[in-house]
């Protein structure tokens, strides 16, 4: 079986541009207690309906296999360590060629 590696190379990726008044701002750490995958934590963020709550998922280093989700808010996801290597291994095709699907990005 094929292995698909994703890295995340930047500091963050970002799924829509800033609201212009941010009510609040939430940060989600992956791996924890609570979020234990990248898809947990995009999946609390993606439950709140207001879009000026800001989320930001804060990934630690590390390889995370088929974590994979759809977007559906505005939110950052970025390395919780700057410059740190965080790697999506896909080892199934994924249905968008993306590990991370946003129907707000045309």
């Amino acid at each position: 079986m094929r292995m698909l590696q994703i890295p995340l190379v930047t500091a963050a990726l970002t799924t829509a541009t800033a609201a212009t008044a941010i009510a609040d701002t939430t940060v989600l750490n992956v791996p924890s207690d609570q979020y234990p995958t990248m898809a947990a934590a995009v999946a609390a963020a993606n439950k709140d309906t207001n879009l000026n709550n800001d989320y930001v998922i804060s990934i630690a280093p590390g390889t995370y296999t088929n974590d994979t989700t759809e977007v559906d808010r505005p939110m950052t996801i970025q390395a919780a360590v700057p410059g740190s290597a965080v790697i999506l291994n896909e080892t199934a095709p994924l249905p968008t060629r993306r590990a991370f699907y946003s129907p707000l990005r045309a």
